[in-house]
């Protein structure tokens, strides 16, 4: 990462040795959330020519719960052409410290869902600070995602006590812009439907003009990134075919043109 400059108000510091290969934890520095721990999986140094993924965890978990996801099988190519930047809400990460009494909201209910939760942590986290998530959850106000212009892929899983909150969300929003997967006997996606999960995000991006590179599961690569002995570029009807001359990152930087769907020309008329 570049060293902060001087004015910056957030500065990024390593924390310790890499727990795994490619995946490094940086201490952030914010001026208004206090310390916030972020775990890299992935090249920084190579987000220009990548896929860059920003997650952040459900309440009673952290990054852990998305680095395992990532490091599945499924995942690999994905991985390998991507970065993940991994963000732990404060008071989330391993053995963080005791939040501040700042959280606002209370619910009868809430001992009961804060045991729920206990049942799914890891013995590191922090359990006082998931109480006042857990308050601030039940207090919490909607989305107000009504007039998002960007593309949206929400995933869900049927068996989810939260589907319904995820599909009214899904109703309002702009139909064009917003897509739902409901997973069936799932509810834990990232935990129960790893694969159907993986290759929902990689038809997203290649939506995008992402990870157009990466074969889709049961697409044999051969086919789908063929090239001719002769080195010949595609038809008018063709399908595209990769140049000799162009590396897999090459082919994966972001570039829109390469699904877009000419609308604009004029059809020939239909003869009578």
């Amino acid at each position: 990462m570049e060293k902060p400059k001087a004015n910056d108000t957030a500065s990024a510091i390593p924390v310790g040795s890499p727990s795994a290969k490619g995946v490094h934890r940086y201490a952030v520095n914010t001026e208004k959330s206090g310390e916030i721990i972020v775990t890299v999986q992935g090249d920084l140094s190579q987000q220009e020519k990548r896929a860059v993924f920003l997650t952040v965890h459900d309440l009673g978990t952290n990054h852990s719960s998305f680095e395992e996801f990532v490091n599945s099988a499924c995942m690999i190519e994905i991985k390998e052409r991507s970065c993940f930047i991994h963000i732990d809400v404060p008071g989330h990460a391993d053995n963080a410290p005791n939040l501040a009494d700042q959280l606002v909201g209370d619910n009868p209910d809430k001992e009961k869902i804060v045991s729920e939760f206990q049942s799914r942590l890891h013995s590191s986290l922090n359990s006082k600070n998931l109480k006042q998530y857990v308050k601030a959850f039940m207090s919490r106000k909607d989305l107000p995602l009504k007039n998002c212009k960007v593309d949206c892929l929400l995933i869900t899983g049927i068996m989810s006590p939260y589907a319904s909150v995820v599909e009214k969300l899904y109703k309002d929003l702009n139909k064009e812009k917003v897509t739902l997967l409901k997973v069936e006997r799932a509810g834990d996606v990232l935990a129960d439907a790893p694969a159907k999960v993986a290759q929902s995000i990689l038809l997203f991006c290649k939506g995008q003009g992402l990870l157009t590179s990466v074969a889709m599961p049961g697409v044999d690569r051969n086919r789908a990134f063929s090239t001719s002995s002769s080195g010949s570029t595609e038809g008018s009807t063709g399908a595209r075919r990769l140049s000799r001359g162009m590396s897999m990152e090459d082919y994966d930087k972001p570039n829109i043109r390469r699904l877009s769907v000419t609308i604009n020309e004029q059809l020939p008329p239909i003869k009578k």
